[in-house]
Parts: structure tokens; C-alpha cells; sequence
């Protein structure tokens, strides 16, 4: 019984650190999105060339997801380097769901 008991808190105290390692938060050394920073070096044409330049402070959405804007400079399918704002969605678990354009993405709410 008290084997069985060791064995639920360790459990218990693992899904804990488990979850909170997926809570999204700005890093208090640069500011960055752990789970952002992740999705774009698999979702740029060149994840080595980006060099981040703002990140905003996320925030926690009414239904539990996150957003959080982002400008960064990286090269593009011609060899230049362009500047991009975008916009990042992550989920209630903190996977990201996509980053679009900030611009393109809040011209709506602008009006």
C-alpha cells in the first residue's frame, strides 16, 4: 500500500513539472517564447538566419489559449533579409498554432 502511495505522488508531482513546463511566458532574459522560438525553426525557409528583435509580452486569452507578437528579421527565398511582425497563437498546452502577419491579421479590429 505504501508503494502504491509513493508511486501516485511521484506521478502526481511529475504531470505537475510537466505542465507547468508548457505554461507560455515571456523569458526573463530576452523576452522570448520558448514554444515560438521552436515552430519557427521549423516553419522558416531559413531558421538559422532569424535574428529576433521584439518580443512583446504574451497574452492569456479568455478561452485559456495565448498570443503573443513578435518582430524578427530573417532571410527570405531570394538571399535578402526582410523584417516581419507576426502574430503567434499557441493553445491551452501551449502548442503553437500558427504565426501570420500582425499587420494582416489585425487590419479588421483596426476599423
Amino acid at each position: 500500500m505504501k508503494k502504491m502511495m509513493m508511486v501516485i505522488v511521484m506521478l502526481l508531482a511529475a504531470s505537475t513539472v510537466m505542465a507547468q513546463g508548457n505554461k507560455v511566458r515571456n523569458s526573463s532574459w530576452d523576452g522570448s517564447v520558448r514554444q515560438v522560438k521552436v515552430w519557427y525553426q521549423d516553419h522558416l525557409k531559413d531558421p538559422d538566419s532569424v535574428q529576433y528583435i521584439k518580443w512583446y509580452k504574451v497574452v492569456q486569452m479568455p478561452n485559456g489559449s495565448y498570443a503573443v507578437a513578435v518582430r524578427y528579421r530573417a532571410r527570405n527565398s531570394f538571399g535578402g533579409y526582410v523584417i516581419n511582425h507576426d502574430l503567434c497563437v499557441m493553445d491551452v498546452l501551449g502548442r503553437v498554432i500558427g504565426c501570420a502577419d500582425f499587420d494582416a491579421v489585425t487590419k479588421g479590429l483596426r476599423k
